[in-house]
C-alpha cells in the first residue's frame, strides 16, 4: 500500500513522465470512445439509406478506414475488411478489424489508435457532422418524400384527367347518339306522316272516287225505280238495298220525285234499309198525294220501329183509302203504344170490315182495358172475322189485367211480409226511416203492377 501511495505521488508529480505518456497512450487504446468504426447515427429508407461514422456520412457501397458499408439496414450496418464481414449496431463497440496495428509499446502489441490532440473538440465536431448527415438525409429523405408526393398527385391528376376526358367522350358519344336517334327518330316520324297523308289522300281519292262511283249508280239505279217493267223496278230496289246507308240520302231526295212510282219505290226501300234518318222524310211522305206513296210510307214507318211515328200514323187511321187505313191499324198493333188506343178504338166502327179488324187485333196486342167496351160491341159486328178477332183481343186483354192483378197482389204479400217482418223482430226505429222503406216497398209494387206482360194473339187475317 506504501508503494501504491508513493507511486501516485510520482504519477501526479510528473517525477516520472515517460511512464505518464505510456499510461495516457493505453488509456486511450482502452477507450472505446475514441476507437475508429463507431456509428453514431443511421437514416434507413427504401431507396437509399444513409450511416454517420465517426463523423462522416456514408452510404452503400462507400469505404471508410478500408472498412467497407455492405448494406445499411434500420438497426444495424453490414460491413467487409479483408473478406470477413461482420455487423454492427448503433453505439456499439467497434470490432476489432477496425483498429490500425501500430508500433507495439508493450510486449502484447497492444492496438492503439491516434491520440487527438482535443477531445472535447473532436467529439463536437463529430456531433456537429452527425448532426448535419441526419439533417442532409432528412431532407434527401423529405425532398424524396415530397418528389413520391408530388409523382403520386401528378399521376392522380392525371389518371382524373384521363377520367374526365373518357367521361366527356362517354357523354359526347351518348349525346350524339341521342341526336343521331332523335334526328332518325324524327325523320321517321316524317316519313311516317308523310306515308299516312299520302295514303289517306289515295284513301279519300280512292273513296271519293268510289263514292262519285256509288252516287252515280245510285242515281241510275233510282232513275230505274221509275222503269214501265215491274221486273226492273224490283231489281233496283234490291240494289239499292244492297248499296244500304249509302243510298240513303238519294232516297230521300227521291221521295220528292215528280214520278210517284219512283216516290212508291223510294219509301219501300228506305222502310228495308232501316236507317233513322229516313224517319221524318217517310213521316211527310204520308201526305202524299198518292196512295201507294202513303201505302208504302206507312209500311216503311212500321219497318223501321221508331215511336216517332206514331201520332202521324194515328192520323192515317182516317186516310180516305181503306187499304191505308187497314196498313196504319197493323203498324200500330206492331208499336204497342197507348196513344193509339183512343184512334183504334174509332177504327173499330170503320165501314170496312178489314180495317175494323185489324183495328181490333191492334188493340188486343196493346192490351189496354179502355178498349174492352168498344171490343165488347164489336162482338156483334156483322163480319165473323171481325167477331173472332175481338173475341182474342178481349181474352188478351183478360190474361194481361189478371196478370197485373196477380202482380199487384204479389207486390202487396211482399208489403205485407215486410211490415210483418218488422213487427216480428220489433225493430223500433225512427219515423223517418220506417217512411223511406215503406215507400221503398209501395214504390216496387207500382211499378210491378205497371210492367206490361207481352201477349201473343193470333194472325185471323
Amino acid at each position: 500500500m506504501v508503494a501504491c501511495g508513493v507511486w501516485a505521488i510520482l504519477f501526479q508529480t510528473n517525477l516520472f513522465p515517460k511512464q505518464k505518456s505510456a499510461v495516457n497512450k493505453f488509456i486511450q487504446n482502452i477507450n472505446p470512445i475514441n476507437r475508429k468504426g463507431l456509428i453514431r447515427g443511421i437514416v434507413a429508407s427504401e431507396d437509399r439509406s444513409t450511416a454517420l461514422i465517426d463523423g462522416q456520412a456514408v452510404q452503400e457501397g462507400n469505404t471508410i478506414h478500408g472498412v467497407k458499408i455492405v448494406k445499411i439496414h434500420a438497426d444495424k450496418i453490414i460491413f467487409e475488411k479483408n473478406g470477413n464481414r461482420w455487423a454492427q449496431g448503433l453505439n456499439e463497440t467497434p470490432h476489432r478489424l477496425w483498429r490500425v496495428k501500430t508500433k507495439a509499446i508493450v510486449k502484447d502489441e497492444v492496438e492503439t489508435i491516434v491520440e487527438e490532440p482535443n477531445l472535447a473538440e473532436a467529439r463536437a465536431k463529430e456531433e456537429e457532422a452527425r448532426l448535419k448527415a441526419e439533417a442532409k438525409a432528412k431532407q434527401e429523405a423529405e425532398a424524396r418524400a415530397q418528389a413520391e408526393a408530388e409523382a403520386k398527385a401528378k399521376e392522380q391528376a392525371e389518371a382524373r384527367a384521363k377520367e374526365e376526358e373518357a367521361r366527356l367522350k362517354a357523354e359526347a358519344e351518348a349525346r350524339a347518339q341521342a341526336e343521331a336517334e332523335a334526328k332518325a327518330k324524327e325523320q321517321a316520324e316524317t316519313r311516317a306522316k308523310a306515308e299516312e297523308a299520302r295514303l289517306k289522300a289515295e284513301a279519300e281519292a280512292e273513296a271519293k272516287t268510289k263514292d262519285e262511283a256509288t252516287q252515280n249508280k245510285i242515281a241510275g239505279l233510282i232513275r230505274l225505280l221509275g222503269d214501265k217493267e215491274p221486273p226492273v223496278r224490283d231489281s233496283a230496289v234490291e240494289e239499292l238495298k244492297q248499296i244500304g246507308e249509302a243510298a240513303v240520302p238519294s232516297l230521300i231526295n227521291a221521295l220528292e220525285d215528280e214520278y210517284w212510282i219512283v216516290r212508291q219505290r223510294s219509301a219501300e226501300t228506305l222502310g228495308r234499309i232501316s236507317d233513322s234518318r229516313a224517319v221524318e222524310p217517310l213521316i211527310l211522305a204520308l201526305k202524299d198525294d198518292n196512295i201507294w206513296v202513303r201505302l208504302r210510307s206507312v209500311e216503311a214507318l212500321g219497318q223501321l220501329g221508331d215511336h216517332r211515328a206514331v201520332e202521324p200514323i194515328n192520323i192515317v187511321l182516317a186516310d180516305e183509302n181503306e187499304l191505308i187505313r187497314r196498313r196504319a191499324a197493323e203498324v200500330l198493333g206492331q208499336f204497342s203504344d197507348s196513344r193509339s188506343v183512343d184512334p183504334l178504338i174509332k177504327a173499330t166502327a170503320d165501314n170496312n170490315g178489314l180495317v175494323r179488324r185489324q183495328a181490333a187485333e191492334a188493340l188486343g196486342l196493346i192490351g189496354d182495358k179502355r178498349a174492352i167496351e168498344a171490343l165488347t160491341k164489336t162482338l156483334e159486328d156483322v163480319n165473323p172475322g171481325v167477331r173472332t178477332v175481338a173475341a182474342g183481343a178481349l181474352e188478351s186483354i183478360r190474361r194481361k189485367a189478371a196478370s197485373e192483378e196477380q202482380a199487384k197482389a204479389s207486390n202487396g204479400k211482399q208489403l205485407d211480409s215486410i211490415i210483418e217482418l218488422l213487427n216480428d223482430h220489433k225493430l223500433y226505429i225512427g219515423g223517418g226511416i220506417g217512411t223511406i222503406l215503406l215507400l221503398l216497398g209501395l214504390t216496387i209494387a207500382l211499378f210491378r203492377r205497371r210492367k206490361k206482360p207481352s201477349v201473343q194473339t193470333a194472325d185471323f187475317r
